[in-house]
């Protein structure tokens, strides 16, 4: 008999959750925030800086989290953490889309004194 190579038995389940789980911690929280602040970079510059910054910003969470509030370190937490950071990009996008579709400025329009 030949021995058994590990990791050749890999779960369809199991490579989708890490596949996902990738996406979710080294891209996604990046991407948006590039997509607020950076929006005339494009391509490949944006997948690089979107990587990049999606590491810094979860892991610097994941930090602050576990000595300011005392969350501990895990998977779950960093998950957590990724959407968090997410989210408030993709509000702003989903403002700025709705606003360009009614033709409004972005910003409320102050009133006249």
């Amino acid at each position: 008999m030949a021995p058994e190579r590990p990791g050749r038995d890999v779960e369809p389940a199991g490579a989708m959750r890490a596949l996902a789980a990738i996406v979710l911690l080294a891209w996604l929280p990046g991407y948006a925030w590039s997509r607020v602040f950076l929006r005339q970079i494009e391509g490949v510059e944006r997948l690089v800086l979107s990587v990049a910054l999606s590491i810094c910003l979860v892991t610097l969470a994941l930090i602050l989290g576990d000595l300011l509030l005392g969350i501990d370190v895990s998977g779950r937490s960093a998950v957590l953490y990724a959407l968090a950071l997410a989210a408030p990009p993709c509000v702003v996008a989903a403002r700025r889309a709705l606003s360009s579709r009614r033709g409004s400025p972005t910003a409320p329009a102050r009133p006249r004194s």
